[in-house]
Order: C-alpha cells, then sequence, then structure tokens
C-alpha cells in the first residue's frame, strides 16, 4: 500500500457534499515522502444532504505532489467553500492530539467558493471584523487564525512583535496574557537582563563550538563570553500564553548562523530552558 493510499484509507468511501467556513489557509502541511498533506482548519459546516449545521470546528486535508501548484487546493481564511469531502473514520487520540482530529475530512473536489449560507454567513461577517485592544503599551490586533492579539511594542529601544494569545482558543479577549505582559514592562529593564543572561549560561558553549566549525584547521579565534553573548543577541519576538508562560525569542547576530535563539518562561517567571531554533 502507497503513502497516499494509507492515508486516505483513514477515511470513509462515502463522498459528502459540505460547505464550510474556513479559518486558515492553504500553506501548512506534512512533507511524506514524495507528498505533502496539506491541513487547513475550518470553523463550521453544513451538511448539505442533511440540511445539517455544525459548529464543531474541524480539519479539511489532502495528499498532494510536492511540486504541485498551489498544493492542490488554494484555500483562503474566512471564506465559505462547497466542497465534496469523505469523513475520517474515528480513532482514539492520542494526549496531544487536537480533537478537530477525529473531524477531519478528506478533500475530493472543490465545487464552489463564495457560496452563501445564512448561518455561515453571519459567522463570516463577525469573524472579518477586526478585534482591537487600545493598550498604552501598543494596539493589539486579532490575528483569528492563530487565536492570538499582536503588536509591535518598543522594548529599550527595540521593535519587538508581541503577541498575546487569546484567554480560550478562538476568543476575542487577552485579558491573562496581557496582564502577564504589564507585569513584564514594569520592570522591562530587570527582566530584558535576566533573560539574557540565562540564554548566555545556557548557550554560550555551543556558541563557540559553532564559532570553532566557521575557522580553518589551527586557527584560533577568541571565545564568546557570557558578557558578549548576552550583548549581541537583540530580541525579536515575545509570546504569552493564556496561562502565564513565556517565550521569548532572539536574533542570534550569526552565532548560531542565523538560528533563532528562544528562551522559555513558566507561569511561576521561572527561566526553564534556552535553544536555537529555525
Amino acid at each position: 500500500m502507497s503513502e497516499k493510499e494509507k492515508f486516505e484509507s483513514e477515511f470513509e468511501k462515502e463522498i459528502t457534499d459540505l460547505l464550510v467556513l474556513t479559518k486558515t489557509s492553504t500553506g501548512g502541511g506534512a512533507v511524506i515522502g514524495d507528498f505533502i498533506r496539506p491541513v487547513v482548519y475550518f470553523v463550521a459546516s453544513v451538511n448539505l444532504q442533511t440540511g445539517e449545521f455544525s459548529h464543531e470546528s474541524g480539519i479539511l486535508t489532502w495528499m498532494t505532489n510536492r511540486n504541485e501548484e498551489n498544493w492542490g487546493y488554494d484555500f483562503q481564511s474566512f471564506e465559505i467553500y462547497h466542497i465534496q469531502a469523505r469523513k475520517s473514520i474515528p480513532v482514539v487520540l492520542q494526549e496531544h492530539t487536537v480533537a478537530a482530529w477525529n473531524h477531519r475530512y478528506l478533500v475530493c473536489k472543490v465545487m464552489k467558493k463564495n457560496v452563501s449560507d445564512p448561518r455561515l454567513d453571519a459567522m463570516q461577517a463577525r469573524l472579518k471584523q477586526p478585534i482591537v485592544i487600545e493598550d498604552a503599551m501598543g494596539k493589539f490586533v486579532l490575528n483569528r487564525q492563530f487565536s492570538c492579539f499582536e503588536s509591535d511594542v518598543d522594548w529599550l529601544g527595540t521593535s519587538c512583535n508581541v503577541i498575546l494569545n487569546t484567554d480560550v482558543e478562538d476568543g476575542e479577549t487577552a485579558e491573562k496574557a496581557l496582564e502577564k505582559f504589564h507585569m513584564l514592562y514594569a520592570d522591562l529593564t530587570g527582566w530584558d537582563h535576566r533573560f539574557r543572561v540565562y540564554a548566555a549560561e545556557k548557550l554560550v558553549e555551543g556558541a563557540n563550538d559553532w564559532l570553532q566549525d566557521e575557522l580553518e584547521e589551527g586557527e584560533e579565534a577568541d571565545p564568546i563570553t557570557e558578557e558578549d553573548f548576552a550583548r549581541r543577541i537583540v530580541i525579536s519576538m515575545i509570546a504569552i500564553e493564556a496561562d502565564g508562560s513565556i517565550t521569548v525569542y532572539y536574533d542570534d547576530d550569526d552565532m548560531f548562523w542565523g538560528h533563532t535563539i528562544v528562551v522559555s518562561i513558566n507561569q511561576n517567571g521561572e527561566m526553564t530552558d534556552a535553544d536555537i531554533a529555525g
């Protein structure tokens, strides 16, 4: 059985006509051999054969060749589509698997875009309405695709992208994350120093290993000190969860050849990890 056949065996044989209101656009998926398995989330659907409306969020998926233009289907966010699809066969979900995994549909054909249905139209209008948090530190705009508010904020002279995750999934408030950000900002210099020192302590040895790998055999370079490391990294983004945990992202000043430095902080303000990504 090929990878494609194995994948398609996870779905019922019966084809269903559906209207779906998408949440995300085509653009993310898993690479499986010569194929890509895209994933597009939707927020509501209408079964055209039964007329049943469902507010249960779900997933549209399919498998396409890696060189296929637009990955086979070019779904856009917050649009209503008429599709033909096969429903996934329910499975026991693993601990960290999203519930929507058992509400997947294998897309067989896109019949029409920009379809109208009174129930979906009302939801679409609300989802396209901008939601903004006006705050002394910035104007945070809701990104519904990722359930977070975003703004660029001045962080000690550097423009930093701040992500405030919503209080609940697909929510329209971020009071808990904003409260934590206010706490950080009240001691901005202190927190900035602690983040940098922690990252330097955890990663300076690795930075020196990477530095040595750049050199010709027999060459020596002055080692990067913890003070140098802490000074050189540049903050780029800070993301705050509703539970109060924080992730801070830094540009590495090429110490790790352009990788991002990530510092993790738990709900109690304790730094728990620093690593590189990207």
